[in-house]
């Protein structure tokens, strides 16, 4: 049975790797496998894999020597391997409300990718041992080679499960469908996520963002005191008023399942969150830390 994209879609993002530009759209916990008999071997190669609008990024999680040098992955990758800088965050709570201070720090991390122009073919195999997720990638020159990766969900709620069916149709969905298409299936755009994505990347000032329903009582609250806010910084941030009725899958991409919830996004990146009521005064200290120039 197919599970919620809600289940996938998102994860917190472990590094990111993204390019400019780009939306991470879904996750999963993969192992490469390799052939044995009439089914497949699993190989200590796991990897986080984030879906996004243009690519599969394959972050690996563990691995022994030997193994990496089975590794179908690693010689049909777009680029070679490559390092990027993993960011953890913490979380700060004050005393009204529940506010949440992102603080960035950094390791390194190993990634592969995989472009979606040279992925010829998405499958489900299916074998006594189980079901598999294969992608057939084709290389410059026009060779086919086949990934075949046991699939799991990462999303942190209920148990474990076989994940294959759900990671190639949400694969195909993003490779293939347009709007329509996914709305009607999901309940769930990705190009409404980019676009505004792309909005927030490229304001020039902060971005503040409220999340709200129509029927939701502590919103209509809390709407006095964001107009306040806005008037108090006037031209300093700029206000984005999200009916979650009317654009369900901006807050899902975002895994906002509170109301009201505020974010404030500088250069596109997350920097401040506030979920439930609070008052003005405390609200105004929360986003003076990011707008002192």
């Amino acid at each position: 049975m197919f599970m919620s994209n809600a289940a996938y879609a998102p994860v917190p993002f472990r590094s990111k790797g993204l390019k400019a530009g780009e939306t991470h759209f879904y996750s999963f916990e993969v192992t490469e496998t390799q052939k044995q008999g009439m089914g497949y071997k699993p190989l200590l190669l796991q990897y986080l894999c984030h879906l996004t609008d243009r690519r599969f990024v394959f972050e690996l999680l563990s691995s022994s020597p030997d193994e990496m040098l089975s590794s179908t992955l690693q010689t049909v990758s777009t680029v070679p391997a490559q390092v990027v800088k993993q960011e953890l965050s913490s979380q700060e709570s004050f005393s009204q409300g529940n506010v949440v201070v992102t603080l960035p720090n950094t390791k390194n991390q190993l990634v592969f990718e995989l472009d979606y122009e040279t992925i010829a073919a998405l499958k489900v195999v299916r074998t006594l041992g189980g079901s598999y997720a294969k992608i057939v990638v084709q290389s410059a020159n026009s060779e086919e080679k086949a990934i075949v990766l046991a699939v799991r969900n990462v999303s942190g709620s209920g148990r474990q499960r076989n994940c294959a069916g759900d990671f190639i149709r949400l694969g195909k969905e993003l490779l293939y469908s347009d709007d329509t298409q996914l709305s009607s299936l999901f309940q769930f755009n990705p190009k409404a996520v980019a676009r505004f994505t792309q909005d927030v990347q490229t304001s020039e000032v902060p971005v503040l963002v409220d999340f709200w329903a129509p029927n939701c009582e502590p919103c209509q609250i809390f709407k006095p005191v964001i107009d306040e806010v806005f008037t108090h910084f006037n031209d300093r941030i700029r206000l984005i008023k999200i009916n979650i009725e009317e654009n369900p899958s901006i807050p899902m991409h975002y895994n906002v399942n509170c109301f009201p919830t505020l974010m404030l996004f500088k250069s596109g990146t997350i920097v401040e969150q506030v979920s439930g009521t609070v008052s003005a005064k405390l609200l105004i200290k929360v986003l003076n830390k990011h707008l002192v120039e």
